[in-house]
């Protein structure tokens, strides 16, 4: 028993020693920030350029679409901060009741922007569809998906086309026509992807010449053609 006693007459000491005694002190401090990012496309360049060349006007048939060649471009989209990035791609010229190949699916014109008349862009000249490859965010191998917001949401189209008017972000799993909020986005600061244009089943094309001739476009005098898709990025959803 006495030595029980002389224990725990140790233990209490000791506790009592440890509770009194001066110590150093540090502090653990923890600094962030929380603010929206600031980010560049491609370097403060923001614009890809698809320069699809000069033709012949008699190149162009007079009853089928003549198909372009693909180009492609890299975007990049560099951020001062870790952050979620979608966009939305909208067609500078929406007015223009959009023709396309009589073989294509009808839903096509949901992801075709319009190559117009630079003289009068009321005039369709032809259209083009982009897709995406090599989508990376931060070096590491990534998805764009397609969420389900926009004027047709269709399930018939491919994963890696670009979609007008359709919330687009870079996620970490492919996805297409989910919700909004369904989107598996992965956070970063360097989001990469190479959009290019379609050169397979007349998605990259000028019209015959009838119908541009029933467009009043007469393609033997020439004609310059213009198109531009504009991205508008958002940060998340």
């Amino acid at each position: 028993m006495k030595k029980q006693l002389l224990g725990l007459s140790v233990l209490v000491t000791f506790l009592s020693a440890s509770a009194l005694a001066a110590g150093p002190v540090a502090n653990i401090q923890v600094t962030g920030d929380i603010k929206p990012p600031t980010c560049t496309v491609n370097g403060g360049n923001d614009d890809l350029l698809y320069a699809l060349g000069n033709y012949s006007p008699s190149l162009i048939s007079n009853t089928s679409v003549y198909q372009f060649p693909s180009v492609s471009n890299q975007l990049t989209v560099s951020c001062d901060a870790e952050t979620y990035l979608t966009f939305k791609g909208e067609d500078a010229y929406p007015s223009v009741d959009t023709i396309i190949s009589s073989t294509e699916n009808i839903n096509a014109k949901y992801a075709t922007f319009n190559l117009v008349n630079a003289d009068n862009t009321e005039q369709q000249v032809g259209g083009i569809v982009f897709k995406w490859s090599n989508v990376m965010v931060d070096g590491q191998p990534a998805f764009l998906s397609r969420a389900n917001d926009g004027p047709n949401a269709g399930t018939w189209n491919q994963d890696t086309v670009l979609q007008k008017n359709v919330t687009i972000g870079w996620t970490s799993k492919q996805q297409k026509n989910v919700a909004v909020d369904e989107l598996a986005l992965v956070s970063g600061k360097v989001f990469t992807a190479d959009i290019y244009n379609r050169n397979d089943s007349n998605r990259s094309y000028i019209l015959s010449n009838e119908t541009l001739a029933t467009i009043g476009i007469d393609i033997s005098e020439g004609v310059d053609f213009i198109g531009q898709s504009i991205l508008t990025f958002s940060f998340g959803v």
